[in-house]
């Protein structure tokens, strides 16, 4: 079980914060910009978005999500995607409102 407790120790000290810092430093270093982004739902959008355009895996399309982001490029939600969000809403508004008519009936 030596191989496990070594495998643990490193991936226990491994750092995410050493890893920013120090890619920070290099960039500066060589005059490298740099511009930090949210990753929220990159990979949402990329799958939803990217991959069926341009066959990309989720974690490729996540990374085009972004360095769109990091050129300050705004994402919008196709049309398709919008009609099917709405009717989904509909839908679970009108569901909603029989089970509230059914609970008021019982109580």
């Amino acid at each position: 079980d030596y191989k496990g407790r070594k495998s643990r120790r490193i991936k226990h000290s491994f750092s995410y914060r050493k890893l920013i810092s120090r890619i920070k430093t290099l960039a500066q270093r060589y005059g490298i910009a740099i511009r930090e982004v949210s990753p929220a739902y990159t990979s949402v959008i990329g799958m939803l978005k990217y991959a069926p355009q341009f066959n990309l895996t989720k974690d490729k399309a996540a990374a085009y999500v972004i360095a769109r982001r990091g050129l300050a490029l705004r994402e919008k939600i196709p049309l398709k995607y919008k009609e099917l969000l709405e009717s989904l809403q509909s839908k679970t508004r009108s569901v909603s409102s029989l089970t509230d008519g059914r609970n008021e009936g019982t109580a």
